[in-house]
């Protein structure tokens, strides 16, 4: 499983294509090239576009040419030494986005944006005027994108969220877990009766994990 992982999270892996040697693949950094390529660009670059765009219209919002001095702690840096290390070994080991990078990313940027942003001297009035500012942007492009993917969902699949605030469960829907389940019942009653079939079977779910799930449409 840990091999499964590293080869899904370093590229080598997805729901239409496959390394042909997963072992040398995510070995030391034989995946880099590969990574930069397929995941890299664009999901985490565009991670990382919006972190530094929240982190530049925040601090432009929050900029005051007055500031003040502020003795860090040592052990902020110690700290900030911790998250490096934790993202340096999410890079080596699973560098995917849903396997930590999310928080690692951000708290890199977002901890020397916060620190810079101590030493602004504002009054309390002005933070709560462009407190508001930012939550009004923050919740015009919240709004504006959901209306526009309800809409966009309106025209697909005819959804009425007003009129029809449920989907009507289809079976196709569900047809690889179905058929998954099927597979598994006839390979406990294969097994019950002694039966050759087992074999056959225990092959086919073990597909499941070492190719894609497209042979249950079959």
């Amino acid at each position: 499983m840990n091999e499964w992982y590293q080869q899904w999270s370093k590229a080598g892996a997805t729901p239409n294509f496959r390394v042909e040697n997963p072992q040398d693949y995510i070995i030391q950094f034989n995946w880099v090239k590969n990574w930069f390529d397929t995941y890299f660009f664009n999901k985490v670059s565009d991670f990382l576009l919006g972190l530094l765009a929240v982190c530049l219209i925040t601090s432009v919002i929050y900029y005051n040419k007055q500031t003040k001095n502020i003795e860090l702690n040592n052990d902020i840096f110690l700290i900030y030494l911790f998250f490096i290390l934790l993202l340096l070994e999410w890079f080596y080991n699973h560098p995917a986005l849903r396997y930590g990078g999310y928080s690692l990313i951000a708290i890199t940027l977002f901890l020397p944006t916060s620190i810079l942003l101590s030493k602004i001297n504002i009054s309390n009035k002005n933070i709560f005027n462009r407190t508001l500012i930012i939550i009004l942007i923050v919740a015009t492009v919240f709004l504006s994108r959901n209306i526009n993917r309800i809409n966009n969902e309106i025209e697909k699949y005819k959804y009425q969220p007003i009129l029809k605030t449920y989907y009507r469960l289809n079976e196709e829907h569900f047809r690889i877990q179905n058929n998954f389940d099927k597979l598994i019942i006839n390979f406990n009653n294969c097994k019950e009766n002694n039966d050759n079939c087992s074999k056959e079977l225990d092959n086919k779910i073990k597909k499941i994990f070492n190719n894609s799930y497209m042979f249950l449409d079959n």
